[in-house]
């Protein structure tokens, strides 16, 4: 009778641990399918043209087919930002563009994006597939919003108080999703339905509009100041 019961206390035992690790094991699969997002303000009041140098080659040549000096100053400061935050993760000798001109690095499970207006900067950074986009509602203009909108996103437009917002959002979601598939619009912007997709999300800050696109969870949006060691 005695060894009895000390075979179901070790069962018993045995029970808990194995239930204990498996909880344990999926915590830890949940915790790797989420990503973080970075936010630079003040971007345009920076001033790192000098510093294109510092970026791989490919970041260069992407950086000087812009003309304007102030949009090429946001290029440089997106590309050391996202630069500096994979020199933590993985070899960047690896960078790379995809034939849409989505960069990526080559043999990593590092996944990234970067958006950029006048005065911010976002940057995603994942281990899974990401995009990410940002539009200031002020620069949204309302021109040829029927060749842009399907028609479902249309009539919700058409229903709308605040039309700008409305297009800003339905805008950012076409661009963060088509990031995340890593295509661009090949196709005419008002053949995507975003009313269907799911895993999409917006968020408001100050007067932009930022939306995300991933499987999977965001873990935290962290805020940059001006002086961070990531823009070296």
């Amino acid at each position: 009778m005695f060894w009895f019961k000390i075979l179901i206390i070790l069962i018993s035992k045995y029970i808990k641990l194995k239930y204990h690790l498996k909880v344990q094991n999926y915590s830890k699969n949940i915790s790797k399918k989420m990503f973080n997002i970075y936010i630079l303000n003040n971007a345009s009041k920076i001033n790192k043209l000098n510093l294109i140098e510092n970026l791989p080659n490919l970041f260069i040549k992407h950086v000087n087919k812009f003309k304007n000096d102030n949009q090429k100053n946001i290029e440089v400061i997106s590309y050391l930002l996202l630069t500096n935050l994979l020199k933590k993760k993985t070899n960047i000798k690896n960078l790379s563009f995809s034939i849409y001109g989505k960069p990526y690095i080559r043999n990593s499970k590092i996944h990234f994006n970067l958006s950029n207006t006048k005065n911010i900067v976002v940057c995603a950074l994942s281990n899974y597939p990401v995009g990410v986009d940002v539009v200031e509602t002020n620069s949204i203009k309302l021109d040829n919003v029927s060749h842009i909108l399907h028609h479902n996103e249309f009539s919700r437009y058409k229903n709308s108080l605040n039309k700008k917002l409305t297009f800003a959002k339905f805008w950012v979601i076409k661009e963060a999703y088509l990031k995340y598939k890593g295509t661009g619009f090949i196709k005419a912007p008002n053949r995507l339905d975003t009313t269907k997709i799911k895993h999409i999300h917006i968020k408001m800050y100050k007067n932009y509009v930022l939306s995300y696109y991933s499987i999977a969870k965001l873990n935290r949006i962290i805020f940059l100041k001006s002086n961070t060691p990531l823009l070296k």
